[in-house]
């Protein structure tokens, strides 16, 4: 009986020092609140998440207006949609983070280009009309970290 308890003892024992630790530096949250954004493939092609660059078209003419909603920590992120129909866009974006927001308007071809870029303060809004060929197809990339608001039309 003295051996069955010696064993449950150092059984108990040795279960319960086998956790795991991690520091909150190794740890990205888990956020659930993008509308509208995906995250950007760090290696096109290979796809760790199901997350392709847009392909879809969403005609700012015909549809109207299209709204999202970004978070992250270690990923870029980028509009679902690619943007067509009008020659000038009225983009609102509001920088909910502490830190700077990189926004990218980006012409989607064979090698996409970047047709307009802003850098905005923490806690600040942007309008912004920039000019654009309406034939032509455009998304949105936020550069990480970011936190932010906003809408195209």
């Amino acid at each position: 009986m003295k051996n069955l308890l010696k064993i449950v003892a150092l059984s108990t024992t040795f279960a319960f020092s086998m956790t795991t630790f991690a520091s909150a530096d190794s740890l990205e949250p888990v956020v659930d609140e993008n509308q509208g954004v995906s995250e950007v493939e760090d290696n096109p092609g290979v796809s760790s998440r199901g997350v392709t660059m847009p392909s879809t078209v969403w005609n700012l003419y015909s549809l109207g207006r299209y709204d999202f909603t970004g978070r992250a920590a270690s990923s870029d992120l980028y509009t679902n949609y690619l943007f067509t129909g009008k020659s000038q866009y009225k983009i609102e974006v509001t920088n909910t983070h502490n830190k700077n927001l990189k926004i990218y308007l980006k012409k989607k071809g064979f090698i996409d280009t970047t047709v307009w870029d802003y850098d905005l303060q923490p806690g600040s809004t942007l309008t912004a009309f920039p000019q654009v060929n309406s034939s032509d197809n455009y998304y949105l990339l936020f550069k990480r970290p970011s936190s932010f608001d906003g809408y195209i039309e």
